[in-house]
């Protein structure tokens, strides 16, 4: 449930860095996160997407959020056989600390309910994407980050 997502790093044409955060919920601060991106065509139609956590020395964690971390992220798209229109996703996401108060046994508990309701939601929105508003450009900007718009040390460099 990004409400901000920045692609910050390019490594090579299906791998990235990205930047995405949280709104606030209730509570709970709004939670930012770094991820390593990659994407891969698996042929016959099938695509694959991995994400995992990672440290990039450019982007600290920032004040208006807690870093959080994703473990291991993994979306599957794949043709239905004589539905030329449909797909099968299948997203699968485990995330790890979330930090500060968010790791309380009533945040865990608020937690389980929103692992259950955020997929659908999140199918909700992809399809209506999907199906009413063009692709958005790639982003150059920043978000919370106002050092990054010199140049980005690159993570095979650090």
């Amino acid at each position: 449930n990004c409400q901000e997502l920045v692609d910050i790093e390019d490594l090579d044409h299906m791998t990235k860095v990205n930047w995405c955060a949280t709104k606030k919920l209730g509570p709970f601060k709004a939670r930012d996160f770094v991820s390593l991106v990659r994407r891969r065509n698996m042929g016959g139609g099938e695509y694959a997407s991995v994400a995992s956590n990672v440290i990039h020395s450019n982007l600290p964690p920032a004040t208006n959020y807690v870093r959080s971390t994703i473990v291991l992220s993994a979306t599957f798209f794949r043709p239905v056989p004589g539905h030329p229109h449909k797909t099968v996703i299948v997203q699968m996401t485990q995330v790890g600390s979330l930090g500060g108060v968010a790791d309380s046994a009533l945040a865990k508990r608020i937690s389980t309910n929103l692992q259950e309701q955020t997929p659908i939601d999140f199918m909700r929105k992809f399809n209506r994407a999907l199906l009413s508003t063009p692709r958005p450009r790639k982003s150059t900007a920043s978000a919370p980050f106002p050092h990054l718009m010199v140049p980005a040390t690159s993570l095979t460099e650090a």
